[in-house]
């Protein structure tokens, strides 16, 4: 059964398809019998006139020996009525559309001092409960969307678009970022505070802290300490907009340092993003654990984590170098090393290199936000506009 249920579904469809192709093929040739008829009439009608004059045959008669259509053939011989010229749409009359001075007192009502707290609808209804009929509900709202009178009529606050950090770091200690992160204790609901100073251009770790609550102090005393372990405070301190990085605290100790703020956009994630990078790279150690037992724990592993991050971590953004080599300078003296075994294996088998080796350099600076970046966007978008 199943195989003859699948041969009539097969067989049906087949048909299907035939009957779409006869009936493609037969609006083809109906195309082709209308033409060839409208080429016919245009070749007989004039033996109309002549049958009638040469043969004394009434025109209904001659039709008929011709093989025409009497309403085709009186039709074409019909002058066309003249048609008036078009006007377009946006000249014609629309009876619905409102008047130049309907349109004005709907505005009016709308910026009366005593409907300035009301919305559109309330003001229809309104003047309608006071016998005012100028258009329907829907109208107002075209009106009051056009003159933008809609949407909430009381005053609102403004709030100017906040400015966007750009800051550029040619050499370490001149843009520092921070941030506070929080780390997971043993028991439930309890976590410790970890505080995060890092160079961006060198991506070392200068100051941090691990606490058991975000305090203004601490934050404080650790870029104090920071600047002391470095022996220069840098120009720049970036963070996001957490209460210590706001405080007043911090910032008296920027100013005591010479340190000028810089700021993320409110929920703008990529804004800081080097101190987003570091808390990635710490929580993401294989031996991160699931949660630590005391403080002094939590520090301890924080201890030996900054630890081999600056001395032992090869970093993809400064070359596959360490952040202490970026940081104090070492960076040509493993790039001599560095180039000197790319040289060996270039002499020794040249044919596996389309060219010499060479040993990645770091960039030339690092950026928040890079105004180069930006101002090369804005100039293509000047050309392209």
């Amino acid at each position: 059964h199943t195989k003859k249920s699948v041969g009539a579904v097969g067989f049906l469809s087949q048909e299907r398809h035939d009957a779409q192709d006869r009936e493609r093929a037969g609006g083809s040739r109906r195309l082709a019998g209308l033409a060839q008829a409208k080429e016919r009439r245009k070749v007989l009608t004039p033996f109309v006139a002549e049958l009638q004059e040469r043969g004394g045959h009434s025109a209904v008669k001659a039709l008929d020996l011709l093989g025409l259509a009497s309403a085709t053939y009186y039709r074409g011989k019909a002058p066309k009525a003249p048609q008036p010229a078009a006007v377009p749409h946006k000249d014609r009359v629309q009876p619905q559309t409102l008047l130049p001075e309907e349109w004005a007192e709907i505005v009016r009502l709308l910026t009366l001092e005593e409907n300035s707290k009301l919305s559109v609808g309330k003001v229809f209804y309104k003047h309608l409960d006071q016998g005012i009929n100028i258009a329907s509900m829907r109208s107002w709202y075209r009106v009051a969307e056009k003159e933008k009178l809609s949407g909430d009529r009381r005053r609102q606050a403004t709030h100017p678009p906040k400015k966007i950090p750009q800051l550029m770091a040619w050499n370490p200690n001149r843009v520092w970022s921070w941030d506070i992160s929080k780390m997971k204790g043993e028991r439930p609901r309890q976590y410790f505070d970890l505080y995060l100073i890092v160079d961006i251009y060198s991506r070392f770790i200068v100051g941090w802290r691990v606490e058991h609550t975000e305090v203004s102090a601490v934050a404080a005393d650790m870029l104090t300490r920071a600047v002391t372990d470095q022996g220069q405070a840098p120009e720049y301190l970036h963070s996001d907009n957490g209460a210590s990085m706001k405080s007043k605290i911090m910032a008296a100790a920027l100013e005591e340092h010479g340190i000028a703020s810089s700021f993320s956009r409110p929920k703008v994630s990529n804004d800081n993003p080097f101190s987003e990078a570091l808390f990635k790279t710490f929580k993401y150690e294989t031996d991160y654990p699931r949660g630590f037992p005391t403080l002094e724990d939590a520090r301890d592993y924080v201890a030996a984590f900054v630890t081999r991050y600056n001395n032992s971590h090869q970093h993809e953004g400064i070359a596959g170098h360490t952040p202490a080599n970026v940081h104090y300078g070492r960076v040509e003296e493993i790039n001599t090393i560095r180039q000197a075994a790319l040289d060996a294996s270039y002499a020794a088998n040249p044919k596996r290199f389309a060219r010499r080796p060479l040993t990645p350099q770091l960039d030339a600076y690092v950026a928040i936000n890079d105004p180069q970046q930006r101002t090369q966007q804005n100039i293509n978008l000047s050309q392209t506009g």
